[in-house]
């Protein structure tokens, strides 16, 4: 047997020596916590690095699943983590109860068993190794998590740990074990003691859901396409985004959005530029991956005439799902989108023509690398649009069927991020089309753009 585990079981063990051989541990009751005014709250260190661990080993062994152990991730992780000035000892903790402690007399942690109490640590847990503590804050978090019938019986909780904690444990072994502890009377236990709930990881976007936006895109020069098309010389837009989340608990938030643009000409003309709607919801999140729905409207609200009456004059709304899994230190995103059909009338020379864009399939892969406060990575994207028609009242020119369109983008993404607040750097570059066309073809403003790219910086806050 591996050397950290029977450590990490000695822990565990120690934790209901005093208390365990007699009877259930009575944790937390009884304490108006003035005992222990003297403590800081912990941001950084050995205990939170433990608590991250003991987090990400949950994910692994998919332990929401499990019967009971559905807020299990989510007390550990958003568990406010205090250390206390000194030591006291288990003689005087005996006094007051909610107190875990070795059979030295070593007080190692204090806690309530009660959701969301916070976990006080003592300096001798210090002297612990990483996987003892890993142990540790499981054990705690067990506390919390488990049905009122269980939390407080020490001898239950320690062998759920024990069961978790070991090297060859898996999801049907510890599964096993907490079905062992349950009472006979299983009605007695109220049945929302089993509810799982959502576990949000500290990187998810739901962690921080609101956001407040300021961005700048400067957009690449067209190319002249075999359909012809003018691309109006579009320089740089300016966006300022609001996405507010105020309906939902925070693990089932939806959100409101609005994005108001600004756009440039090459020319130095300034107009106002589409406007944006949207909502996003989280579906569900499972092992760690966060899967969101989402549905936008960009809404023509052109300034300029000789804008609105072009490519770039459509109305657009798009539904879309998005799958993301964030680790350590690798990212990973894959997006579906649907942009439904519509169409935009243009007067030239006057000849009117009428421009009607197919619907628009959107599959997007980004990925990348994370080191502290920074993410790097980039994303690959295909857009498929279909049946783009181009018909004008001349009877010379009739009407043009162009068919399907393929376009492939490609971009990197490097971000720094710091006390809620990113700034991002990002690009998007036309790599492969079908027909010889840019971004302008696909009449999205808001989203490829136009040209053949473009590169963009944005910097927002998250709360």
């Amino acid at each position: 047997m591996p050397k950290n585990y029977l450590l990490s079981a000695v822990v565990v063990t120690l934790l209901i020596g005093f208390q365990s051989i007699a009877a259930p541990t009575n944790v937390g009751n009884g304490d108006d916590g003035t005992d222990l005014e003297g403590f800081t709250k912990l941001e950084s260190g050995p205990l939170i690095e433990s608590q991250l661990r003991a987090v990400n080993k949950l994910r692994t062994l998919n332990i929401t699943n499990i019967k009971g152990l559905g807020n299990l991730i989510n007390e550990i992780e958003k568990n406010n983590i205090y250390i206390t000035d000194k030591d006291v000892s288990a003689k005087k903790m005996d006094e007051m109860g909610a107190f875990h402690a070795g059979l030295e007399g070593k007080v190692y942690a204090r806690t309530f068993s009660r959701p969301h109490a916070p976990t006080r640590f003592f300096p001798a847990s210090l002297k612990l190794s990483q996987n003892q503590l890993m142990a540790l804050h499981i054990h705690e978090g067990l506390h919390r998590a488990l049905p009122e019938e269980l939390r407080d019986d020490e001898k239950k909780v320690s062998n759920i740990t024990l069961a978790i904690i070991s090297p060859e444990s898996t999801y049907d072994q510890i599964n096993q074990v907490v079905m062992e502890v349950y009472p006979e009377k299983k009605e007695q236990i109220p049945a929302g003691s089993y509810t799982q709930s959502i576990n949000i990881s500290k990187e998810s976007r739901l962690s921080n859901p609101s956001s407040l936006e300021l961005s700048f895109r400067s957009f690449g020069s067209p190319k002249q396409d075999e359909t012809k098309l003018q691309s109006l010389p579009i320089s740089s837009m300016y966006s300022i985004s609001s996405h507010l989340y105020p309906f939902g608990k925070n693990e089932y938030a939806l959100g409101t959005g609005i994005d108001v643009s600004y756009i440039k000409q090459d020319d130095g003309k300034s107009y106002m530029g589409p406007l944006g709607l949207s909502l996003r919801k989280l579906m569900f999140t499972m092992r760690g991956f966060d899967f969101e729905a989402y549905g936008r409207a960009d809404l023509q609200t052109l300034s300029d005439e000789e804008l609105q009456n072009s490519l770039m004059g459509r109305d657009i709304y798009k539904v879309g799902i998005s799958l993301i899994k964030t680790m350590d230190v690798v990212y990973i995103q894959n997006d579906l989108e649907y942009t439904a059909p519509s169409e935009v009338k243009e007067t030239i020379a006057n000849i009117n023509y009428t421009y009607t864009f197919g619907s628009m399939v959107a599959a997007r892969i980004k990925a990348g690398g994370r080191y502290k406060n920074f993410n790097a990575g980039g994303f690959f994207e295909m857009l498929l649009s279909t049946n783009f028609t181009v018909e004008s009242d001349n009877s010379d020119f009739g009407k043009e069927d162009l068919g399907r369109n393929r376009v492939v983008a490609i971009g990197p993404e490097i971000m720094w991020g710091a006390n809620n607040f990113d700034v991002k750097v990002y690009g998007r570059y036309l790599l492969n089309s079908s027909k010889e066309t840019d971004f302008d073809q696909l009449g999205d403003l808001m989203g490829s753009g136009v040209g053949q790219g473009n590169l963009g910086l944005s910097v927002s806050y998250k709360f």
